[in-house]
């Protein structure tokens, strides 16, 4: 039986060698499997897609996502799943969405608002109705996309000031007064490379703050991580104390007796 009929594929995270020539494979999402999740990740979705990391909203996220799992296995037509795969698969769908969205607007950008790129596949239009602020870009200063598009808007009416006033015919430029143009002091040519700079420049900015804004999400994970420890040492030194005194209370009432 060929692994095409087995409904079997390699994982992108578990395939690899891992001996001489074996391949680890994984059974596929039938289109049941999927339509399934997206329902009930849509139906949890206010805890399920909380960013918040503190220690109550996170064990209720854990526990949205047990509850979840037990739906998902409760069906007669599905494969059981752990709670770690339907985590992944609901992650890759989200990483493809995303993929799909940015693709989509490239391709539209490439075609000058003319004829329409292909349409998103119906999977990632669910999960964008699902997580539709996740799939959309920030709207601030430091929108690389929104600055690289005013950047060739000016840059593309430049060139047409310059070709149209090169190009007009010989009457026109005599009886004809040049249009007003936007003072510039350097060809078409250096805005373009200094426009190309800079570009680079919000770019590296974008990736500073990103790693900054990682560092402190980290810390902040290591912080909450060192008080839920504390808290479970604090419980276990009272449950101690309490087993303590519990144990002398039994032995002055054994020795009044």
């Amino acid at each position: 039986m060929s692994q095409t009929s087995q409904n079997l594929e390699i994982s992108d995270t578990e395939s690899g060698f891992s001996g001489a020539n074996s391949v680890k494979t994984r059974q596929t999402f039938t289109s049941f499997e999927t339509e399934l999740l997206l329902s009930l990740v849509n139906s949890g979705k206010k805890v399920l897609e909380d960013k918040r990391t503190d220690f109550l909203n996170s064990d209720k996220k854990r526990k949205a996502w047990d509850s979840l799992v037990q739906q998902f296995n409760s069906s007669a037509e599905v494969k059981k799943r752990t709670r770690a795969q339907l985590q992944k698969k609901w992650d890759n769908m989200k990483r493809r969405a995303k993929k799909d969205v940015t693709t989509h607007k490239r391709k539209h950008r490439k075609t000058g608002g003319g004829e329409q790129p292909t349409d998103i596949p119906k999977i990632s239009e669910k999960v964008i109705a699902i997580v539709p602020t996740q799939m959309q870009p920030l709207d601030n200063e430091f929108d690389c996309d929104k600055w690289v598009e005013q950047q060739k808007k000016e840059i593309s009416e430049m060139f047409e000031a310059e070709n149209s006033t090169n190009t007009a015919p010989p009457n026109e430029l005599v009886n004809t007064a040049p249009a007003p143009k936007k003072p510039r002091n350097r060809d078409a040519r250096s805005a373009l490379v200094d426009w190309e700079h800079e570009e680079h420049q919000v770019r590296m900015k974008t990736l500073a703050l990103t790693f900054e804004a990682e560092q402190i999400r980290v810390k902040k994970s290591r912080l909450e991580l060192e008080f839920i420890q504390e808290k479970h040492e604090l419980e276990k030194q009272l449950l101690l104390a309490q087993i303590h005194n519990s144990a002398n209370s039994t032995v002055f009432i054994t020795e009044s007796t």
